[in-house]
């Protein structure tokens, strides 16, 4: 854990996931856990009709008094559904750290880490940490040797290598999962030390850290609509601003729904994830 900038305005961190299926969220539940000491809580949005999953989610707020369940007040649609929780993410005094439901991996001192670099680069409106399997990022670490494959990925959010291709992923995540058997995971901090996006690039959005004041100012303009596309293009670029990429800290994504039949039918990947995380 790394202990957290002295600033002026003390902020709270509250860690948010737009949630959820059970089979991922038991595996980030661990490093959360592990990392309570540095966030105030942990708000499970209930983007699911799912009444196992949901279930489930109920039950780890019944046995946490940190973990708060998010109901929605509007028909659950998929990803088209989440923009509109955005609206509970607008204190003034609070830092906003987005984990979707499928990190399954971060480093010990992930949120503190993340929650120091938004302090440090306040000018930013969305800051993302290093994510292992998103395809911008995927992209640099191939050009920096981090990875090899038969195919080069693509500077490109829906990149046919870096989004699409299930075999590019479990390849890149057993390099990373070496990675962190090896205690080697601060290799991947040397493809950048911070990137902006070029020319407004969309960018996943699996983890991303704003400031509420931020936040209260443009939740209106992420839904309805795509919010991705809102709050990794559309609202930076309307307001002539830019998001930032830290080299630091690293976090893993297991799939994009393109990646998911591959990785869960014919691979162990989210199994050697799963056992990692009761380690924790």
């Amino acid at each position: 854990m790394s202990e957290l900038l002295s600033t002026d305005n003390v902020y709270k961190c509250v860690v948010i996931t737009p949630a959820g299926r059970k089979r991922y969220i038991e595996i980030l539940y661990p490093y959360l856990k592990a990392q309570r000491s540095d966030f105030d809580h942990w708000q499970l949005w209930l983007n699911t009709t799912n009444a196992e999953d949901i279930a489930y989610m109920r039950s780890l707020e019944r046995e946490n008094d940190w973990i708060r369940c998010i109901k929605a007040e509007w028909p659950i649609n998929g990803n088209a559904s989440i923009g509109y929780f955005f609206k509970h993410t607008v204190q003034p005094d609070t830092i906003y750290i987005r984990l979707d439901d499928d990190i399954v991996y971060l480093t010990p001192d992930f949120i503190s880490a993340l929650y120091n670099q938004r302090i440090k680069y306040r000018e930013p409106l969305f800051i993302y940490p290093n994510i292992i399997n998103n395809a911008i990022l995927s992209d640099l670490h191939y050009k920096n040797n981090l990875i090899s494959y038969v195919v080069a990925p693509g500077y490109n959010c829906l990149d046919n290598i870096g989004w699409k291709d299930g075999k590019f992923a479990e390849t890149l995540h057993n390099v990373f999962l070496d990675s962190i058997k090896t205690h080697s995971v601060d290799k991947w901090k040397s493809s950048f030390i911070t990137h902006t996006p070029v020319n407004y690039a969309r960018v996943s959005i699996n983890s991303i850290a704003w400031y509420g004041t931020d936040m209260a100012n443009i939740f209106k303009a992420i839904a309805p609509g795509d919010e991705e596309q809102n709050i990794s293009v559309e609202i930076p670029k309307r307001l002539k601003t830019n998001n930032l990429i830290v080299n630091y800290p690293v976090c893993a994504h297991f799939a994009f729904f393109t990646q998911r039949p591959h990785l869960e039918g014919r691979t162990t990947i989210l199994e050697q994830y799963k056992t990692l995380s009761e380690l924790v």
